[in-house]
């Protein structure tokens, strides 16, 4: 079975395209996760150049007022991890649905 991620492929201009995919979601406690691939972000979508779909994300996390989370759940020395597998998206989103609200 194929796992990965699938999306639209958005027209830049004329002659070119760019697979300019992802999401967000932002949840109660106000912590968001946005996850995203293309050839621009850190994921293998930069190598396998198939536009619309990528076999690993670029993940990022963060709290409503700007702070970075991404490395309390994962520090690779960056605010957002790349090359994450769908299970390491769902891992992130539910590490990012229990961090405490902000008071």
């Amino acid at each position: 079975m194929e796992t990965g991620f699938k999306g639209t492929i958005w027209n830049r201009g004329k002659d070119e395209e760019l697979a300019a995919e992802g999401f967000q979601t932002t949840f109660a406690n106000g912590v968001t996760v946005s996850v995203q691939w293309s050839e621009t972000h850190y994921c293998s979508q930069r190598t396998e150049r198939t536009p619309g779909k990528s076999s690993t994300a670029e993940v990022a996390i963060f709290q409503r007022d700007g702070e970075w989370l991404t490395r309390k759940w994962r520090d690779y020395g960056d605010d957002v991890v790349g090359w994450q597998s769908p299970k390491d998206v769902i891992l992130a989103m539910v590490w990012a649905e229990r961090q405490p609200p902000l008071s």
